[in-house]
């Protein structure tokens, strides 16, 4: 990537990349015909912020792409017993998160939607890292490293297996789904043996909900 690229996807503060694509000037970071508004990647990386970024009723500020993903997460247990329902609701978030968007724009607009539900699961991941989500029994204790990389790899095999295959949806998952597993590896150093022991024990009924 370009060093554009590298610093816009590295930054998880909105306001802080919304400025670096205001001041981004394609002409002279990736020579192209025409202006940086003509140009097909430009267009999408700003769509994928508008839509991330900006409550369409309000217009406030907010994280959709995050919110879109704790939803996601939290379908594992309706997939089992409300499977059309819970579809739909799927269908509905991967839209919110940029997935018919970027298909318009093909193989670029893959690896780029691809590199922001990147930003966004490293920002989510971010926020595991908090007291509150260390917190069990109702607050009174805090749990070891051990406990709490166990918890947040169970939320990611979640999203990006568990999720797509109770609700046969592995296609329409595909890039969220290697972004989420891509993230968490590269913020875990034993991030695939975490998500080897989840498949593990989820494949065999070990923690089915």
């Amino acid at each position: 990537m370009t060093a554009f690229y590298e610093d816009y996807y590295a930054q998880t503060d909105a306001d802080k990349r919304k400025k670096l694509l205001d001041d981004m000037d394609f002409s002279t970071e990736n020579p192209m015909e025409g202006s940086q508004q003509e140009q097909p990647a430009y267009q999408l990386i700003r769509t994928l912020w508008q839509m991330r970024y900006v409550d369409p009723k309000s217009g406030r500020r907010v994280d959709l792409f995050l919110w879109e993903i704790l939803e996601l997460i939290c379908l594992y247990g309706n997939a089992r017993f409300l499977k059309k329902s819970t579809q739909k609701d799927a269908r509905k978030a991967l839209k919110a998160l940029g997935v018919q968007e970027a298909e318009k724009y093909g193989r670029e607009g893959e690896e780029i939607l691809y590199q922001e539900l990147c930003n966004a699961v490293r920002l989510y991941l971010h926020t595991c890292e908090s007291k509150s989500y260390h917190k069990r029994l109702f607050g009174l204790s805090e749990m070891k490293e051990p406990e709490w990389q166990k918890k947040v790899s169970k939320d990611i095999w979640r999203l990006s297996t568990g999720v797509p295959r109770r609700l046969d949806m592995t296609r329409e998952f595909s890039v969220l789904s290697k972004a989420a597993k891509d993230e968490f590896c590269r913020q875990f150093e034993n991030g695939e043996a975490l998500l080897r022991e989840r498949e593990e024990e989820f494949t065999h009924g070990k923690n089915q909900k």
